[in-house]
């Protein structure tokens, strides 16, 4: 596995560009390059506004990404996929992370309040029923069950630095923090295409 240096946000509102970026770092690196545009354009076509990024503004972004081309730049190609509400599988994440050139970003909620904020992160891979994550917010904490099993782990696990159980993700009923009801659920899978 390459070492790859992920980014933190630097406000309370790019979550969403922040993870874009590091979805672009960890299928890339920073030895083959990310085209200057390509991090111009995730940032002006994400953040618009004082309120984060909408739904619409992550679309958009995707289908400019998946269309990106550039005679200087042949080898960065992606095909990025936005879903949201019913269309959001964990199960399909799961498939999905574990493939080679993929990863995902999910919307999670930012905190314990009940109506919270949802916040973006980057998967990066999944093993043993975790999905190991890229927090761009990042706030050192653990959550376990009344048993005792690790719900969610915010630490250094290689490049990562959180690990969410999938079995935490599908629970319903009370939503915590890293929950989402499944209507305001959204996610992006992100392929790096080699020719």
């Amino acid at each position: 596995m390459r070492k790859n240096e992920f980014r933190k946000q630097i406000t309370k509102k790019d979550c969403v560009p922040t993870s874009f970026i590091n979805a672009m770092i960890y299928l890339f690196g920073m030895q083959e390059g990310i085209p200057n545009e390509i991090v111009q354009g995730i940032y002006l076509k994400t953040i618009n506004n004082s309120d984060g990024t909408s739904g619409q503004e992550i679309k958009n972004l995707c289908h400019w990404l998946s269309n990106y081309r550039n005679s200087r730049y042949k080898n960065f190609l992606v095909k990025a996929i936005y879903k949201d509400g019913e269309d959001v599988d964990f199960d399909e994440l799961k498939k999905y992370v574990k493939k080679a050139n993929s990863c995902a970003l999910l919307s999670v909620k930012a905190d314990n309040k009940k109506d919270g904020a949802l916040h973006y992160i980057t998967l990066i891979r999944y093993e043993d029923g975790y999905f190991y994550c890229f927090d761009p917010y990042y706030v050192q904490g653990r959550k376990e069950d009344k048993k005792g099993n690790e719900l969610w782990s915010l630490g250094i696990f290689e490049e990562c630095n959180l690990k969410i159980s999938i079995d935490f993700l599908r629970r319903k009923g009370k939503k915590q923090k890293y929950q989402s009801e499944k209507d305001e659920q959204e996610c992006v899978l992100i392929e790096r295409i080699d020719k």
